[in-house]
């Protein structure tokens, strides 16, 4: 059996065949090892607007050089992804999130012999509170009541 990863086989792999049945296999020429990336963070984020995100790939089983490219999308359907410029190393950093940020991250990893995408994450970014003078007054005499008749 020649070393590599089996790329495809015909008959599909869980078709049964009859003895003598030719089965026409295709193995890379490469390392048995499959790289794997993911994302070093949960699913899904919740941010505020202004906050930082750093989102780091953790790569497995790479051969060779390591590539990096980062995509985002505003829907679940990845193929309506945008390449992020620029974002070509290990680290996703956004520096001041806005409210259209939100949505789907994840990075497309390659080495010498194979190219993954990693498990998307959702990023959801939301406005903090806003407080008015006038809640601030209620919130004020509120406490002050409260703190008198305890």
């Amino acid at each position: 059996m020649p070393a590599g990863r089996v790329i495809s086989q015909s008959p599909p792999a869980n078709q049964q065949v009859s003895v003598g049945t030719s089965v026409i296999i295709v193995v890379s020429s490469g390392p048995c090892i499959t790289l794997d990336a993911w994302i070093d963070s949960p699913e899904h984020i919740v941010k505020m607007v202004g906050d930082p995100l750093e989102l780091k790939v953790i790569v497995v089983d790479a051969q060779g050089t390591v590539n990096y490219q980062w995509y985002f999308s505003r829907a679940k359907n990845l193929k309506l992804s945008e390449l992020i410029e620029g974002a070509i190393t290990d680290t996703l950093h956004i520096e001041d999130l806005q409210l259209e940020d939100s949505g789907f991250y994840w990075c497309q990893v390659s080495d010498d012999y194979d190219v993954i995408d990693t498990p998307s994450v959702h990023m959801h970014v939301i406005t903090g509170l806003s407080l008015n003078i006038g809640y601030i007054l209620i919130l004020t005499i509120i406490l002050i009541s409260l703190f008198f008749f305890l």
